[in-house]
């Protein structure tokens, strides 16, 4: 009996199906994960609707570009979109087409319209059928915003060419024109309209300035070039009327991103504009700006080109304004300007046209006289001399020092006649320049009394105290001397100062007190500048300073106080107290005293004040 053969075939393992299944929901479950990560995450707004157009889902972009939440638009109808082309594009996904379109949404929630990209794609069944849509949805704002700056950068750089100040031309890269601006239209005497696509050669017909033959085809060399090339040579612009100008100008290659040359931009201007700048930066180059004079450059080349034998007898002569310096001071630079500006008039005025006249420096003047002798220099020099000393500005007489010297044979050194001809002017200046300062120091003291006649009230009463405070101190005659000059003159300084503000009669600013306070640094600059006062300068400049080192300029203190300031700072201050000014009544003599008292050893030197006090001596002045 045969038996039975077991099946070979194997029964199904559940255990293996159980596993196969799991893996597949484990595969699909990370699939809807990543799925479910990249909608969340997506840098692009997608939403889903039905067949119906009612949106089932979307991701927070999209909630925020079109300003919501999902909860609001989770089952909002799409036509309720803020988007007019909406309609038509589900309407068309329902339909199965495809459509992408820009457009604008506007926030649901606040007034803010975005600019979007929308892509629109139907979702079809296994059975073919539609079920609904997808909307992928791009903020484009940046995009637009990029847009419009290359469309406002490009209008700008077009309003920038046709209003440049310069003629500019562009071709194309077959030498056709494509742009004149409207300098270009000016010199060429070509409209825009009518040059557009005319030849190159045709519009911008220039020819050689010095051989008058014409420029061909100009653009054809730079459209073969690689680097811009600039044409520095001028040359002469002829235009459609016939006019001719003198033209400087510089052309380049047009080329694209890949260096492909697609034309020419010619820039060129009107010449004729930058030799009048020229020859004005040549003239003030060899020129004074203030007198109008020759400068310092031009004479020394001029002294080099002149200094030849058929120039001899070769004559310089050395000009000097006195007071310069001192006029400065006190009136001021303007009025110093002035005394110049009339010097170098006369001075030019007595010379001939090719004789060469130089301002060298602040207050000198050289003048090279060729074929002229010793003897013809100084009937020149004294005539001109006469001439400038009956002259006045401002008051102020004018005056200069004069030397001179000549070249007779060609070996003899420029150089050294020049400097003979500079010791011969100084030398006239010393013997000239005591006199001189003591009358403009004179015209500045007369000047401040016509300027503020309480000033000269003033200085007189404060150098009649000083004197007597310096007897009471038992000081030498030579002392009260000396103390009686610096009274006088404590004050000068109040030349250069604004009138109005010595003559206010409300409280002054801070700005204006600045001012006044510069009036002793300014005596001290007059006095300076003369020899004979010189010593009294620093007395001058210190009459301000306080006992107790708090006062003006260099806040001295105490016996860091030259004597004669501190006699001069009690007899100041207790003359203006009892005095009547624009802007106080006078203090009585007995409240004027108290008031020296209260301050001894803060404002004044209490020693002083002391004999002040007690010899009574403001009172017998009063």
């Amino acid at each position: 009996m045969k038996q039975k053969r077991k099946s070979t075939k194997r029964k199904p393992d559940i255990r293996i199906d159980i596993i196969n299944s799991k893996n597949m929901g484990d595969a699909l479950r990370q699939s809807e994960e990543k799925y479910r990560l990249m909608f969340e995450h997506s840098p692009l707004g997608v939403f889903y609707f039905n067949n119906k157009g009612i949106i089932t889902d979307c991701n927070e972009k999209f909630a925020k570009t079109i300003g919501s939440s999902r909860e609001v638009l989770i089952g909002l109808d799409t036509l309720r979109l803020p988007d007019v082309k909406i309609t038509a594009a589900i309407q068309g996904a329902l339909e199965g087409k495809l459509t992408t379109y820009e457009g604008n949404y506007k926030s649901l929630t606040a007034n803010k319209i975005t600019p979007v990209r929308v892509t629109i794609v139907p979702i079809v069944s296994e059975d073919k059928l539609i079920e609904g849509g997808t909307s992928i949805v791009e903020d484009i704002s940046e995009r637009k915003k990029m847009e419009e700056l290359i469309f406002n950068e490009k209008e700008r750089l077009k309003m920038t060419i046709l209003s440049v100040g310069d003629g500019v031309i562009s071709t194309d890269n077959r030498g056709r024109i494509l742009l004149l601006n409207k300098i270009a239209e000016q010199l060429t005497g070509w409209t825009q309209q009518d040059a557009i696509g005319q030849p190159l050669d045709k519009v911008f017909n220039v020819i050689n300035e010095f051989t008058r033959e014409k420029y061909e085809n100009r653009y054809s060399k730079l459209l073969g070039i690689n680097n811009n090339r600039e044409f520095v040579d001028n040359v002469i612009l002829i235009s459609k009327e016939g006019i001719e100008y003198p033209i400087e100008h510089s052309s380049a290659p047009i080329k694209d991103e890949d260096n492909n040359i697609n034309g020419v931009v010619y820039v060129f201007k009107d010449f004729t504009e930058k030799k009048e700048r020229q020859d004005k930066v040549e003239y003030l180059s060899f020129h004074d700006q203030l007198t109008g004079l020759y400068n310092r450059r031009f004479f020394e080349e001029e002294l080099i080109r002149l200094d030849t034998e058929r120039n001899l007898p070769l004559t310089l002569v050395m000009i000097d304004v006195n007071g310069l310096k001192l006029a400065n001071d006190a009136f001021g630079h303007l009025v110093g300007d002035l005394i110049l500006k009339k010097v170098a008039e006369i001075i030019q005025k007595q010379f001939r046209s090719d004789d060469i006249v130089a301002r060298i420096g602040g207050d000198e003047f050289v003048v090279i006289l060729p074929n002229t002798s010793f003897d013809e220099a100084r009937l020149i020099v004294s005539r001109m001399d006469t001439i400038i000393s009956n002259e006045k500005v401002d008051s102020i007489n004018l005056s200069i020092a004069c030397g001179w010297e000549t070249k007779h044979r060609h070996d003899e050194k420029v150089v050294t006649v020049f400097k003979k001809a500079e010791d011969n002017m100084y030398r006239q200046k010393l013997s000239e320049h005591t006199s001189l300062r003591y009358k403009t120091l004179d015209i500045i003291l007369n000047t401040l009394y016509e300027k503020n006649n309480i000033e000269e009230s003033h200085l007189k009463s404060v150098s009649q105290l000083c004197v007597e405070l310096g007897g009471a101190l038992k000081l030498t005659n030579e002392q009260i001397s000396e103390l009686k000059s610096i009274g006088l003159m404590h004050d000068i300084g109040k030349i250069a100062i604004d009138e109005k503000i010595l003559t206010e009669t409300k409280s002054l600013s801070e700005s204006d007190w600045i001012e006044i306070r510069r009036h002793s640094e300014i005596g001290y600059r007059i006095l300076s500048s003369i020899n004979e006062y010189a010593v009294l300068a620093g007395y001058v400049l210190a009459h301000h300073e306080r006992w107790d080192g708090t006062g003006y300029p260099k806040g001295l203190k105490g016996e860091e106080i030259p004597w004669q300031s501190r006699i001069v700072a009690v007899a100041d201050a207790y003359d203006a107290m009892v005095s009547k000014r624009h802007y106080k009544e006078a203090l009585s003599k007995k409240d004027a005293m108290e008031e020296i008292k209260r301050n001894a050893g803060t404002q004044f030197d209490p020693e002083i004040a002391k004999v002040f006090i007690e010899s009574g001596l403001g009172e017998e002045q009063s």
